[in-house]
């Protein structure tokens, strides 16, 4: 696994947010109350999904959205989260979902330790694009974790 960096400008992704009161939904039920409600996002771009990770003392949570091309109004029940423009380690996944905790425990402690970066948020995000193929180990996502140079002796 070999992450290269990106700067990525500022974007928006409008989509469906864990309720914190309901840490037991599934990311699959909500991908699918989603996609029955893709319509009601203006500007999204249908091709390419989000699923943003955000790691908090009280436990792991998710929004699954997609960005929107322009900022509109946010359909009732969901979210927008705004992204500033940022340096992301964009790290490959091939194969199964079930594996995606692996590639970032690897991200973690066998290239971030060597890399010149530390990870500089908690939050990091997955990218679903025409790569992905549900079930299949050709299947290909991208996560994007935040990064910032390291400093020896900081």
């Amino acid at each position: 696994m070999e992450p290269r960096i990106i700067s990525k400008p500022a974007f928006t992704v409008v989509g469906l947010l864990q309720d914190k009161d309901d840490i037991d939904t599934s990311v699959e039920g909500l991908w699918e109350s989603l996609g029955a409600r893709l319509s009601e996002i203006i500007g999204a771009d249908p091709d390419v999904g989000f699923e943003v990770h955000f790691m908090e003392e009280d436990g792991h949570r998710y929004l699954v959205g997609f960005a929107v091309l322009k900022q509109s109004t946010v359909p009732k029940g969901m979210t927008a989260i705004n992204f500033d423009a940022y340096n992301y380690a964009v790290i490959p996944h091939q194969g199964s979902l079930d594996g995606i905790a692996d590639t970032l425990a690897g991200f973690d402690s066998d290239w971030l330790p060597t890399s010149g970066y530390q990870r500089d948020e908690a939050t990091y995000f997955e990218v679903y694009d025409d790569r992905f193929v549900p079930n299949s180990p050709d299947s290909l996502i991208s996560i994007y974790v935040p990064v910032k140079k390291s400093f020896a002796g900081a």
